[in-house]
């Protein structure tokens, strides 16, 4: 079978426009007989006409015509968009996808796609909860777009934008000594059994907090959620030590847990937003992290 080119379909709509196979030429600034050999060509490929040509009046598309040139002149325009286009002038039909680091999600998902229906009503965002390391790995994939996480776990491929600061929290049960103070020294904790979160990094984190102060934690448990955690914690099983801290002083086993401020910890974590160098967002995804900023500030 004949194979078409752009540019044949591009001569075939300008005789459409112009009426006749001498103007169309004139217009475009090829021979008649370069255009006729187009015309034939693309009427080989389909094996049926064109336009009716009758001498000394206008060519008149056949209804064949009228269907195929009608599709190839949307076509051209749609290729004329996008020559031209500056890339955001497009439907979005690929989702902008939102990361979040696991322990966070609960705490600020909802709410921030609460604030996007309302600001965006026509974007398509879908989400992606993860640890840090399968976060890193899905930017670099190309599988999100943005994260909102701890500033952990991304090297110089990464940009980031801080959206708010948090200080590590102490959680203990009912039943502890501990119970009633509001506030502890990360020295006092390190005497206790220690109870965090075991998400490489995270749990990386916390030990070098007792590391910059020269103590030495007792590790206890190493947990896999942030929920289980509390619930050793409020069960008596030791001190928990978090930045996440849910709006709650209940474990899902419905016993008490209570959170003390940490003395001895100097800087807080930033809760980031990052975005990959080496993909950089749309204009409506730099809109929307723009928006994220704003309900922090």
């Amino acid at each position: 079978m004949l194979s078409l080119s752009f540019r044949q379909i591009e001569y075939a709509v300008a005789v459409m426009e112009y009426g006749s196979l001498s103007k169309a030429a004139l217009a475009i600034n090829i021979s008649q007989p370069a255009l006729s050999v187009a015309i034939s060509h693309i009427e080989s490929h389909f094996g049926k006409t064109l336009f009716i040509r009758r001498k000394g009046a206008s060519v008149v598309p056949t209804s064949f015509g009228v269907s195929f040139l009608s599709d190839a002149n949307v076509l051209l325009d749609q290729f004329e968009k996008l020559i031209n286009t500056d890339g955001e002038n497009f439907k979005q039909k690929k989702p902008i996808v939102m990361g979040c680091f696991t322990d966070l999600a609960p705490l600020i998902l909802a709410p921030i796609i609460v604030k996007i229906n309302e600001m965006f009503p026509d974007l398509n965002v879908t989400t992606s909860v993860d640890d840090f390391e399968n976060l890193s790995t899905k930017f670099k994939d190309g599988l999100i777009d943005f994260a909102i996480t701890y500033n952990l776990g991304f090297d110089a491929e990464f940009e980031s934008k801080k959206i708010a600061t948090l200080k590590p929290k102490a959680l203990i049960g009912k039943d502890h000594h501990f119970y009633g103070k509001s506030k502890i020294t990360l020295k006092e904790i390190s005497k206790e059994n220690l109870v965090l979160a075991d998400q490489s990094l995270s749990i990386s984190h916390m030990i070098s907090l007792f590391k910059q102060n020269n103590l030495d934690p007792i590790i206890a448990h190493k947990v896999e959620t942030l929920e289980l955690m509390r619930s050793f914690v409020a069960n008596g099983l030791g001190v928990g030590l978090s930045y996440t801290v849910p709006d709650t002083d209940r474990s899902y086993d419905g016993k008490v847990i209570e959170t003390l401020d940490v003395e001895g910890v100097s800087n807080g974590e930033p809760i980031v937003i990052a975005t990959n160098r080496h993909n950089p967002p749309s204009r409506k995804t730099i809109d929307l992290i723009e928006t994220i900023i704003s309900i922090y500030k």
